[in-house]
């Protein structure tokens, strides 16, 4: 009898493991598909967007200036963190905050900016608006 209890026992206790290694598997699956679901990655998304630019500026442009809302308005966490984010999209590219080069990336979504970047650029200049805030500046004479 003692034997018919241990083997029962040890099934049960198979089982009670099974069951919750397989509860513990389908609310792994049930967070990671919340987490997932249509969401994109901040630095993903940026990336992506600097992929455009890329596109328009030439890959042998050793250094590209970069103007945002930090250049007329002081810093911010975001504007920073959107220069940083575009530093290392360009790498081994050089960005810099900086108006004094060729090519210049524009990032505002401030309807006033155009007209104060354009009091800040002394020559000729066209400017390729790509969406999202996001502009190409490029200096003929530079």
């Amino acid at each position: 009898m003692s034997a018919t209890r241990s083997l029962i026992f040890r099934i049960l206790t198979i089982l009670a493991l099974l069951y919750s290694m397989g509860m513990g598997l389908f609310y792994f699956r049930s967070i990671m598909n919340v987490y997932s679901q249509g969401r994109v990655d901040y630095v993903v998304k940026w990336e992506s967007l600097m992929a455009d630019v890329k596109k328009e500026i030439p890959a042998d442009e050793k250094v590209i200036g970069y103007v945002s809302e930090w250049d007329r308005l002081g810093f911010d966490k975001d504007v920073y963190i959107e220069f940083v984010l575009t530093q290392y999209a360009f790498a081994p590219q050089l960005v810099r905050r900086d108006l004094n080069h060729e090519w210049i990336i524009a990032n505002s979504t401030d309807p006033g900016f155009l007209g104060w970047l354009t009091s800040q650029l002394t020559s000729s200049f066209t400017v390729q608006e790509l969406g999202s805030g996001i502009y190409i500046i490029h200096r003929g004479d530079l």
